[in-house]
């Protein structure tokens, strides 16, 4: 559960992926808490393509892992907030390198940076 506590009574650093496991297992103030970060990443991702009208949005990172529970529900939400239904033209697709794909992209460039 969220909101187990150590002995000394303070509940330590929650990861996302302690959110998804709690949610899963059927806990209320996990389910909550993505709804909401659903609800945040749809607006994002609304504001996004009713501003850039982008082809294509890449989704990457570790959050990409949890596509069924968090990113689609999220694409859903922008389809249906986006105007004249520009959403529906845009395909959202994970990152081929999945969650690593902010990493790797960092070594690339400290690589560029140092040469």
């Amino acid at each position: 559960s969220l909101t187990e506590t150590d002995e000394t009574g303070i509940r330590n650093e929650i990861t996302a992926k302690e959110i998804f496991l709690a949610a899963r297992s059927g806990d209320n103030l996990a389910n909550e808490i993505i709804a909401e970060a659903t609800k945040y990443l749809g607006t994002g991702l609304t504001s996004i393509v009713n501003l850039l009208s982008p082809e294509r949005i890449i989704i990457g990172g570790g959050l990409a892992n949890e596509w069924d529970s968090y990113i689609s529900p999220a694409i859903n939400l922008m389809r249906d907030q986006s105007y004249a239904r520009i959403g529906y033209s845009v395909d959202i697709i994970p990152a081929a390198l999945g969650p690593n794909a902010g990493a790797l992209g960092a070594i690339v460039l400290a690589s560029h940076t140092i040469q």
